[in-house]
């Protein structure tokens, strides 16, 4: 249990930015690797944890305290953060 229960965890879609390079499919997972470093490291730093990623459409799951999604703002990997939505039928 995290030290700070009264700052919800957050289940969150952070969505690396594009990568501009025409790669070959093992390039572009080395690629999405390394991008996605600083992101994990920051999540991390800020009690959370990455719970799923995504290299094809290069997008990371994670858990984060709620107050701590401005950490991820200002990193230039991250190209939006975004809430799961569940698709339903109509």
């Amino acid at each position: 249990m995290r030290e700070d229960d009264a700052d919800p965890l957050l289940d969150v879609i952070v969505e690396l930015a594009s990568d501009p390079a025409d790669r070959s499919i093992p390039e572009a997972r080395e690629a999405f690797e390394k991008a996605v470093e600083p992101v994990s490291s920051t999540i991390r730093r800020y009690g959370g944890e990455v719970t799923g990623g995504a290299w094809l459409n290069r997008t990371l799951r994670a858990k984060l305290p709620a107050t701590s999604v401005h950490a991820l703002t200002g990193l230039h990997e991250v190209a939006a953060i975004d809430v799961p939505h569940h698709v339903t039928r109509g």
